[in-house]
């Protein structure tokens, strides 16, 4: 049965709003720089850019919330290699957005 259009375009609407949720902000820095101590907006940034560019080709993308840092270090031990994530740099920037906004 297909879906009527309005149903795809609110699907997509949402995913896309999912996405910018889980984006870092200026106001929220003080709190990622508890859980990650020297992370800046940039480093966070561009941590988020991988996160979604790398795994979220693949699946739906996870709130950083949704898991601990001992669950997300389990987590991308497994994912990096599916998601191609090779290069210590970008797998730090990736682990340091998550870990700042994990439970």
């Amino acid at each position: 049965m297909k879906k009527p259009l309005s149903v795809t375009i609110l699907i997509l609407a949402s995913a896309c709003v999912a996405t910018k949720t889980i984006a870092p902000t200026q106001g929220a820095l003080p709190f990622l720089q508890q859980e990650v101590p020297g992370i800046t907006l940039e480093t966070a940034d561009k941590g988020y850019v991988l996160y979604k560019d790398k795994c979220g080709a693949c699946h739906r993308l996870h709130s950083p919330s949704e898991y601990t840092i001992s669950k997300w270090e389990q987590n991308l031990i497994e994912m990096y290699p599916k998601a191609k994530v090779a290069n210590e740099e970008e797998k730090q920037l990736i682990r340091n957005y998550l870990f700042s906004l994990s439970k």
